[in-house]
């Protein structure tokens, strides 16, 4: 059931972020082009994606995870940070800010 979730909110290939879940539903920002995207959730995705198919091996979710890792990689700037926070449609960074990522296992 959350696996079938996730999927169901992903974004699609009409975005730079495709297999990536959205930071917010907001629908009017959806509509308007504006909605942001803070780039920390969804190494979490890729990682309960990870989690669920340890338990159903459903292939749909380790390729999902995949993309996921593949995408963090290709955004990566070259001082091994991304922007924290982008606009959704662009991938235009809202600030200057940058984050770096480090998952613990559990």
């Amino acid at each position: 059931l959350a696996a079938e979730y996730l999927m169901s909110v992903e974004l699609g290939a009409d975005t730079p972020y495709r297999y990536f879940t959205p930071t917010y539903e907001d629908p009017k920002a959806v509509a308007e082009g504006r909605r942001e995207l803070q780039l920390t959730y969804p190494a979490y995705e890729g990682r309960a994606y990870l989690a669920l198919h340890g338990v159903t091996k459903d292939e749909r979710l380790i390729f999902r995870a995949k993309a996921i890792a593949d995408l963090y990689v290709k955004l990566q700037e070259s001082d091994g940070t991304w922007p924290m926070k982008v606009v959704e449609r662009t991938g235009r960074p809202i600030s200057p800010h940058s984050l770096t990522l480090r998952i613990h296992s559990a």
